[in-house]
């Protein structure tokens, strides 16, 4: 193996749907020439109200878990490098499941995380939905969620939804980065809804800008505009019509011109898309609003 250029963080708890971000992760890492760090989190709730009931909680068996998560860590990292050939690493750690994640992320200066939405029975009310959605929210590097229902994609077809606000181009260029490296097409998907005729015109002549600003990275894209009231569900089916797809989404805007992905709708579109999602947490400039590429 080369020495690998980037990492790759992958949070697991053993069950199909983290062995799902697994293989996207391995995908990604072969692309990119990238480390894979596995992370299991010991959940303290879990330790301290659960086994402590049914076991009982002390030093000793908190330890022995410890050994034994290790040991089933070991063994999948040795097993997958060897066969995907892959640098695979890991790491155990204690507390609630996205505070962790967030924070190894940045202790290991990854350049992506990869994870599922839904984890094995034991975990789900951590790993599901809104946990992924938190992890995507706080992370400064890319999140890529894979929900229970996804399959893991070759990003060939990149789905960018557009808004109005001022961090748009963050996706923006998130999606030039993903697309030149996977040669893929860029879609390009503007939502209304609303009929007022001054929103309408920025968010069309937004959708021209963002066009050519592609088109001059020698990036093939497409471009849509579309009516409807359910704007994460519409976003979701429209990428899901595309092979191979995912979704590049941003996971906090501010509540000026329109709500789109704001907040809630971000968790929706994480929680329901059946294709990875890339979310990405835009960094407030302080700039306008609206501003030409």
């Amino acid at each position: 193996m080369s020495t690998p250029k980037t990492k790759i963080l992958v949070p697991t708890d053993f069950s199909e749907n983290a062995n799902k971000a697994l293989n996207e992760a391995i995908f990604f890492a072969k692309h990119f020439n990238s480390e894979i760090v596995l992370l299991h989190v010991i959940e303290s709730y879990l330790i301290n109200a659960t086994l402590g009931k049914v076991i009982g909680f002390n030093k000793e068996r908190n330890e022995s878990l410890k050994l034994a998560v290790e040991e089933q860590l070991s063994e999948m990292a040795a097993e997958l490098s060897e066969k995907e050939n892959v640098t695979i690493s890991w790491e155990t750690t204690f507390g609630k499941s996205y505070k962790e994640i967030v924070q190894k992320s940045e202790d290991l200066d990854v350049d992506f995380i990869i994870m599922g939405t839904h984890g094995a029975t034991g975990m789900e009310k951590f790993m599901v939905g809104t946990n992924a959605s938190r992890v995507a929210a706080m992370a400064k590097k890319p999140v890529i969620t894979i929900q229970g229902k996804a399959e893991p994609s070759n990003f060939t077809n990149l789905v960018l939804p557009l808004d109005l606000t001022k961090e748009t181009r963050g996706k923006v260029d998130k999606a030039v980065e993903l697309a030149k490296s996977f040669k893929a097409t860029v879609h390009v998907v503007a939502i209304q809804t609303t009929n007022d005729a001054f929103l309408t015109k920025k968010l069309k002549l937004q959708m021209k800008q963002v066009i050519n600003y592609i088109t001059e990275k020698n990036i093939n894209v497409t471009s849509k505009v579309m009516e409807a009231e359910n704007v994460a569900q519409e976003v979701v089916n429209y990428a899901q019509s595309f092979s191979n797809s995912a979704l590049i989404i941003m996971t906090q805007q501010e509540k000026e011109l329109t709500d789109y992905i704001l907040g809630s709708e971000a968790n929706r579109i994480i929680k329901n898309a059946e294709i990875p999602v890339v979310s990405i947490r835009p960094t407030v400039t302080g700039k306008v609003v609206f501003r030409p590429y």
